[in-house]
């Protein structure tokens, strides 16, 4: 129509190779003929976006079942030696609280 080429590039902020690869794909196209073609490409976007959110979950959930879990009531039947084997050296169960000393002039002391 009017308007050359570079400035059309220029206000889409695009190079020259999108601009006649589109040319070339939609040339003799009306409007609503490109409208068809684009809404199958946006459902398999979502499709697309649909099974990688699926996986994901699929993949957390394998991940959670894979792990062993002990209940509450199963922790009797360990023997006390086997129950900090599980909670492991660096348990909060195995620390003991203790109040340390204020430091010296504090507030003013």
């Amino acid at each position: 129509m009017g308007v050359p080429v570079v400035e059309v590039i220029r206000k889409a902020g695009i190079s020259e190779q999108p601009f006649y690869r589109w040319k070339e794909q939609y040339v003799g196209l009306e409007s609503d003929q490109v409208r068809e073609m684009k809404q199958p490409q946006d459902e398999n976007g979502r499709l697309k976006q649909l099974v990688a959110e699926l996986s994901l979950d699929k993949t957390m959930l394998q991940d959670v079942l894979s792990k062993k879990w002990y209940s509450r009531r199963g922790a009797g039947v360990h023997s006390q030696a086997r129950q900090r084997e599980l909670r492991g050296p660096f348990s909060f169960q195995s620390v003991r609280r203790r109040r340390l000393p204020e430091p010296a002039g504090f507030l003013g002391g």
